[in-house]
């Protein structure tokens, strides 16, 4: 009995330990399996949840005006935390240098709080084992490498906690100056403007940084050996004048006002070299504000009206069968093509009038007849003359989507083309055309034939380094002949000598050549209001032509003054007399008494470096131990001549801008990372926050006088 029990406990032994044997091996194999076989596989899971790579977005290169003005760039700043539980922040380390820490805190991070305050905060916030506590958002650059200096901090990520996570914004320094233009690039948003056209250049190189996954699901930096830094990308010089731009922005928006316009187009182009010198494209938003949220110059397309008349004056001489002598039937200003009626805008009460008369005062009646008279046996030829002006093509300038003019071809029915198509074409109706394209005729004529390219880029420059110049690219050598150019000149300059530019532009500080435009921009929505498009077209000086210039205001109600005249030439005026003061080349050289200008008479000049150069040369003042490194310039009037130096300018610290205009005086402070408000109007007499002062974000209040 006791041997069949002994044997029945060895079996149940036996079977126990053969079980414990049989799992410890399965136990092993899969140990083995594992680490061995499956082990880099298990690794790489590891690393892809406790590890990965951040990708850091690299600046984007600047964009600068003509004479290099920042007209956007990217601002780094930084969003800074503590890892209060570091693993190199010992107790000792952190409760010795934490009430130090705590007063940098108070003073220049949050002053709301005393240091007692931000200490309990911190030692709270390392007992909760927090190790992604907020410090500061938004912190500069210059602030940054200050707190790293701080207690604590100064001890880097390992040993003291200190997390930088670095951030970019693209700004424009001047809002909405030339802000379409300009552009916006985003991942992931539609962009637009030099932004995008130029972003292959802009564009820098991402960096990357290795992070790790602590308890509570913080990513925190390995280190700095696990940074690979980014590369900033190229900057482009524009060709645009921030002065010329602001000029033409201030013009079009009180010209809007005044006449009630939803839309406004300027754009000024060197006349020889076909480089845009300002784009403005407004538009008025629901809360009545002018803001530029479509670049209307270069991708709406409208029917010009009245300023189209230069191409169809051109093709009639160019036909050599029409002088600007022909005789034409005016018939009071009433016309009929077919079953359709045409009216000239005013009642002029003239029956005859020569092919001159008829283009000065604007007759659409004189214009119709004139060319119905030269091509309707071959309307075809009436069209190839407007592709030989270069109508017919994309002005080819340096944006992504200009639209293409809408020219219709002769007895194409697909483009809509009818008996009357024509005289009406003739006019500006049944055509289309962007406001850039309009403009790029009249600078052809106003450069004796040269048809330019429009160009907003000069070039691109990496680290200093042209890597790209854009020169003046010429797209038809001659677009008529010198007699056909000759004549039209003429008939441009009579148009404000004695036509309907006459009471805008007749008495402007310099003379011009234009042509006045008004085009209804709805009649083919008979159960809707009328409204007009307001234009005028031209280039000045008349005798040696420097600068070619649209204004366009659109959608104007009938029950304003839309005509060309009445909206449009005031604004163009305005622009021209501005310019004309301002721009050197334009005014003769200043002489009190026959004698040059004296540097005794001369006030201290401060500003912008390429200004104060360009106005002491100007002035033809010597200048004496003349330094003109960086870019503000401070100029005082000795007996010998002008002495300049460099104007102080540190990043992160309050500048002195009294003295400077309120433009470039909420340049350097807003750069500075200052909030501004203006009081009064001319130069800053008065700054509230001394210059020396450690910029934080504070707010700064400039007197002026």
């Amino acid at each position: 009995m006791m041997s069949q029990r002994r044997s029945e406990l060895l079996f149940r032994l036996y079977l126990v330990t053969f079980g414990l044997v049989v799992f410890a091996g399965v136990l092993l194999w899969r140990t083995v399996h594992i680490s061995v076989i499956e082990g880099d596989y298990w690794r790489q899971k590891v690393k892809r949840l406790n590890l990965k790579w951040k990708v850091i977005e690299a600046d984007r290169g600047d964009i600068v005006s003509e004479r290099g003005r920042l007209l956007a760039t990217s601002l780094p700043f930084f969003e800074v935390r503590m890892d209060t539980r570091a693993d190199g922040l010992d107790d000792q380390t952190f409760y010795t240098q934490i009430d130090s820490l705590a007063w940098y805190l108070s003073v220049y991070v949050d002053p709301t709080l005393s240091p007692a305050e931000h200490r309990k905060r911190l030692v709270e916030a390392r007992r909760a084992g927090n190790r992604y506590l907020l410090i500061k958002k938004r912190v500069n650059y210059h602030m940054l490498k200050a707190m790293k200096r701080w207690p604590i901090f100064r001890r880097g990520p390992n040993r003291g906690g200190f997390i930088a996570i670095r951030q970019t914004e693209r700004v424009k320094p001047y809002g909405e100056l030339a802000s379409r233009t300009i552009g916006k690039y985003k991942s992931g948003v539609i962009a637009y403007g030099l932004e995008a056209s130029y972003n292959r250049w802009l564009a820098g190189k991402d960096g990357k940084s290795l992070m790790k996954r602590v308890r509570g699901g913080v990513w925190l930096p390995v280190g700095e050996h696990s940074y690979v830094a980014p590369q900033k990308g190229c900057d482009i010089h524009t060709t645009l004048k921030v002065e010329v731009q602001d000029i033409a922005h201030r013009a079009l928006v009180e010209g809007m006002k005044k006449s009630g316009a939803q839309r406004g187009v300027v754009v000024i182009m060197e006349v020889r070299t076909g480089a845009v010198r300002a784009m403005v494209n407004l538009r008025r938003d629901d809360r009545g504000r002018y803001r530029e949220t479509y670049n209307d110059a270069v991708k709406t397309a409208i029917e010009p009206g009245s300023t189209f008349k230069l191409a169809t004056v051109m093709a009639l001489l160019e036909s050599g069968k029409a002088d600007i002598d022909m005789p034409l039937n005016l018939n009071g200003g009433r016309a009929e093509f077919f079953d359709r009626i045409m009216r000239d805008a005013s009642h002029h009460g003239l029956r005859y009038a020569t092919l001159e008369d008829a283009f000065v005062i604007s007759s659409n009646v004189g214009l119709a007849q004139a060319a119905w008279r030269v091509f309707h046996k071959r309307q075809n030829a009436f069209v190839d003359r407007l592709r030989q002006f270069g109508l017919a093509e994309t002005t080819g300038i340096d944006l992504l989507g200009e639209t293409p003019p809408f020219i219709k071809r002769a007895w194409d029915k697909k483009t809509g083309w009818s008996g009357t198509t024509l005289p009406w074409m003739a006019i500006g109706y049944e055509v289309k055309l962007t406001p850039l394209q309009i403009l790029n005729l009249y600078n052809a004529v106003a450069n004796n034939g040269k048809l330019m390219r429009p160009y907003l880029v000069s070039a691109v420059v990496k680290d200093g380094q042209v890597i790209q110049r854009n020169a003046p690219k010429v797209l038809r050598k001659k677009i008529a002949s010198n007699a056909t150019l000759r004549k039209a000149q003429y008939l441009l300059r009579q148009v404000v000598i004695r036509g309907t530019a006459k009471k805008p532009l007749g008495e402007a500080m310099c003379a011009i050549s234009a042509k006045t435009g008004t085009a209804q921009a709805n009649y083919y929505k008979p159960n809707e209001s009328l409204r007009y498009h307001s234009s005028m077209v031209g280039y000045f000086p008349s005798q040696a032509p420097k600068y070619s210039m649209i204004v366009l205001l659109m959608d104007i109600p009938q029950d304003s003054a839309y005509y060309g005249a009445a909206a449009a030439g005031p604004v163009f005026r305005e622009i021209v007399d501005r310019l004309y003061m301002m721009d050197v080349d334009l005014i003769p050289k200043v002489e009190l008494g026959g004698e040059p200008l004296a540097s005794a008479q001369v006030p201290p000049l401060k500003g912008y470096a390429g200004d104060v150069m360009q106005l002491l040369q100007w002035m033809g003042l010597e200048q004496v131990d003349a330094s003109t490194e960086g870019e503000w310039l401070e100029v005082h009037p000795g007996a010998e001549g002008m002495r300049s130096r460099p104007l102080a300018v540190s990043m992160g610290v309050v500048p002195d801008v009294r003295g400077l205009g309120a433009r470039d005086a909420v340049y350097l402070l807003e750069s500075a990372g200052l909030k501004v408000v203006l009081r009064g109007a001319g130069k800053v007499k008065h700054q509230s926050i001394p210059a020396g002062t450690p910029a934080h974000n504070q707010t700064v209040v400039l007197s002026l006088e």
